[in-house]
């Protein structure tokens, strides 16, 4: 291998690289071979995700074929810098009718005054949305892990890396949310300049108002991230977190709202808004993947068409899970996607799978499976697996 060992990646990731890099990148391998090889290995994810197994995983989704097509496009090396009607390049007459249709179309599912569609991933827009509302130095207050709080709200990812320190929000074991009372409390103790909420697990939709009405009284932002939800909310089967007071909603695009691997931050707030769009221009994404964005417009166009009955299915599951019947004062329970496990909250995107997927050495798990003796999510010897008589189709 040209790259040097890395002492900080697990040893079983240093031998399985070293693996690879000598399988494909020995010696006496012609370039056209290793491009064969790549082209090959891609064929073969292919049909391992469309053919052979079940994906169970509820980061995971099925890309409209018309959207996966422009993400191919030519469209994608072409870059945009600058607002439509006033771009740097020449030659991006189309491609900014396709940014502005985009943005219009994200707003108007998600009722939202602006729309930054620009931002490449999930874990981007949260950046973007920690830039616009606080400086290095100040304190967030974002859901722990023990509710799927996402590292990028955290010291390890965007967070911390932007300079934030963050305080673990009290939760409410039964809910999987906030604990308001203790929360209340701890914003007056800490005075953040940011409360985010949000995550990858998700059993009940969660006080925004309520927890707005906090954020106030302190003089904080509040951050919705509705990366495992969205499909959820743009189906209107959940409430609006912008309709209930967020002051910012981010996510990414590739889980239940099934377009392609990229990020979306959403705002009703006009200042926010002008802080956002210059973090964006002429600040972080100079030039983007206007494939990408022209993926993201049919699948906004999806699910204006069709997207309360698709959220509806997803939301139908509960009548499945033993525990959900056994609540109905509680059946806001949402499944990411129909064919995820109907008794499971949404793990991160190395979550389930179905085929033997596993977390990174010492991580701690993401997703529970529902205990209840007659759930149909089982794990087996070669990973998560739920009858098809269960799967909605």
């Amino acid at each position: 291998m040209h790259q040097t060992p890395q002492p900080w990646v697990p040893a079983e990731s240093r031998t399985r690289v070293a693996e690879i890099s000598e399988r494909h990148l020995g010696e006496g391998r012609t370039m056209a071979e290793v491009v064969a090889g790549i082209e090959s290995l891609v064929s073969a994810s292919d049909r391992l995700h469309n053919e052979e197994a079940f994906n169970l995983n509820p980061a995971s989704n099925v890309l409209n074929p018309r959207a996966a097509a422009l993400l191919a496009s030519g469209a994608g090396p072409r870059t945009s810098l600058g607002y439509a009607g006033a771009k740097y390049e020449m030659g991006l007459e189309h491609i900014e009718q396709v940014e502005v249709v985009t943005a219009e179309l994200a707003a108007r599912l998600f009722n939202a005054s602006f729309a930054e569609v620009r931002v490449p991933s999930g874990a981007m827009a949260n950046l973007y949305a920690f830039m616009a509302t606080s400086r290095p130095g100040q304190t967030i207050i974002a859901s722990p892990e023990t509710i799927g709080g996402h590292v990028t709200h955290h010291a390890a990812g965007a967070a911390g890396l932007y300079g934030l320190t963050t305080v673990d929000a009290p939760v409410d074991g039964d809910a999987y949310s906030y604990d308001l009372d203790a929360l209340a409390h701890l914003a007056r103790e800490v005075r953040p300049s940011l409360i985010t909420m949000g995550g990858s697990l998700n059993l009940f939709e969660h006080p925004v108002a309520k927890v707005r009405e906090i954020a106030d009284e302190v003089g904080a932002r509040l951050l919705f991230d509705a990366a495992h939800v969205c499909g959820m909310i743009a189906g209107k089967q959940w409430a609006n977190p912008l309709d209930e007071g967020a002051h910012l909603m981010s996510m990414s695009t590739y889980k239940s709202l099934g377009g392609p691997s990229h990020g979306l931050l959403l705002s009703n707030d006009d200042q926010l808004s002008e802080s956002i769009d210059a973090i964006a221009f002429p600040g972080m994404t100079a030039n983007f993947d206007a494939g990408a964005v022209a993926a993201l417009g049919v699948t906004l166009a999806d699910w204006i068409t069709c997207g309360e009955g698709y959220a509806a299915e997803m939301r139908d599951w509960r009548t499945n899970c033993p525990i959900a019947a056994s609540n109905p004062s509680r059946a806001g329970l949402a499944s990411p996607i129909p064919t995820s496990s109907p008794c499971s909250p949404a793990p991160s995107a190395e979550g389930l799978q179905g085929r033997g997927s596993s977390k990174p050495p010492g991580s701690s798990p993401r997703a529970s499976v529902c205990p209840h003796p007659r759930c149909p999510v089982s794990r087996t010897a070669s990973g998560w697996a739920l009858p098809r008589s269960s799967v909605a189709v």
